[in-house]
C-alpha cells in the first residue's frame, strides 16, 4: 500500500464512500482510480484538483493529500496502532471462520 492509497481511502471512509463513487468524481474508471492506488499509475495534478473541488478537506486532510501527491510511490507504513487492530481484526475473522464451518 501506498502513502497515496492509504490517504485516498482514508478520504473514502470518512465519508462512506466506494472507490466507484470518487472514480465517478474524479471522472476515471474504477478500474483505473485501483492503478494509482496500487502505485501501478500517477496521480495526475488536474485529478488532485478534482479532489479537492469535490470533498470538503480539513486542513489536516489537504497537508495528507499533498504530501502524498507528492510522494506517490512511498510505501505507507502502519503504525503500532494500525497493526494493532489489523491482528485483532484477523483473529475475530479467524474465529468467525471457525465458527461457521462447525
Amino acid at each position: 500500500m501506498t502513502v497515496l492509497s492509504k490517504t485516498l481511502w482514508k478520504i473514502r471512509y470518512n465519508r462512506n464512500e466506494i472507490l466507484m463513487d470518487m472514480a465517478k468524481k474524479l471522472k476515471v474508471s474504477p478500474a483505473f482510480l485501483s492503478k494509482i492506488q496500487e502505485g501501478k499509475y500517477w496521480l495526475l495534478y488536474s485529478q488532485l484538483q478534482l479532489i479537492r473541488s469535490n470533498y470538503d478537506l480539513s486542513e489536516e486532510e489537504n497537508k495528507r493529500l499533498d504530501y502524498a501527491f507528492c510522494h506517490q510511490d512511498e510505501e505507507y507504513i502502519p503504525t503500532a496502532e494500525e497493526m494493532a487492530r489489523w491482528e485483532e481484526f484477523e483473529k475475530e475473522l479467524e474465529a468467525w471462520r471457525k465458527g461457521s464451518n462447525e
